[in-house]
């Protein structure tokens, strides 16, 4: 099997044919994060998930006519929202011309992100949705990182609530989860 490089040519139309798509992508996100306190709140007032059925499930598929008792649609899932950031911090390397607009939408947007809390009870009763949602803050906390090397000025409004976020993160997370300490 050959693995080919495309040509700095064929590289450059890829980039032009898919510039076309990068703002629909970042609205996605934006809608995500727009959406996210809602989600926080459908998916930890949800019945926790059975793990006696989960493992069923997960031995077995589904059949045509059944469905899963609780599913998480993906524009509701912290585990696609903790994958966005470093999407969109790549199309902003790509494509810089989107950044100017696209960061004013999304510094309020990712501050309210990090100000959001597991409801109490929620890390006993619905562990990994919470450290789900820790690992996406955790991302989004790295994606504020980057805006900030190069926006700074526009942060200024922000800048006492977000070390209060930071440090709030560092205590919910869950001792069991070195991977998203590490990050």
């Amino acid at each position: 099997m050959c693995v080919c490089r495309p040509s700095q040519d064929q590289a450059a139309k890829l980039k032009t044919s898919l510039e076309g798509e990068v703002q629909a992508f970042l609205d996605i996100v934006s809608f995500m994060y727009e959406q996210l306190p809602n989600t926080v709140e459908a998916v930890f007032s949800a019945p926790p998930p059975n793990p006696v059925n989960a493992q069923a499930s997960a031995a077995s598929p589904l059949t045509d006519n059944q469905k899963p008792s609780s599913t998480i649609k993906s524009m509701q899932s912290f585990k696609a929202l903790t994958e966005c950031p470093i999407i969109v911090v790549l199309l902003f390397q790509l494509y810089p011309k989107f950044q100017q607009v696209n960061i004013k939408k999304f510094l309020p947007l990712i501050v309210r992100a990090l100000s959001l809390q597991p409801p109490p009870g929620a890390h006993t009763r619905h562990r990994q949705a919470c450290v789900d949602l820790i690992a996406a803050q955790v991302k989004t906390l790295s994606f504020l990182a980057y805006l900030l090397q190069k926006f700074s000025k526009s942060f200024s409004s922000y800048e006492e609530r977000v070390p209060q976020y930071a440090i709030q993160l560092l205590l919910n997370c869950p001792s069991e989860s070195t991977s998203i300490r590490r990050v």
